[in-house]
């Protein structure tokens, strides 16, 4: 394989992870999300012991929810789960 082949190889494998990350943040924050409202409330945030330990820093404009760009915001900071 030569150089130009492996870097488009490598572009599009980064590209993958990324939106595969992406989905399962929209997918999570879907979950959590149980009134389908858009936000994140402090009640539907006690199924996540994590979200709801670190609710205050999440919480970014401290409106009482959280919305997608704020728990987007917190899953980037967290570290990957071990495999």
């Amino acid at each position: 394989m030569n150089t130009k082949h492996l870097i488009v190889s490598v572009t599009i494998a980064a590209a993958g992870a990324f939106a595969s990350g992406v989905m399962a943040e929209e997918a999570a924050f879907t979950k959590l999300d149980a009134n389908n409202d858009s936000y994140i409330s402090m009640e539907e945030a006690d199924k996540d012991a994590m979200l709801k330990e670190n609710w205050d820093s999440v919480d970014i404009n401290k409106d009482g929810m959280v919305e997608q760009a704020e728990f987007s915001a917190f899953e980037e900071k967290m570290p990957e789960p071990a495999k």
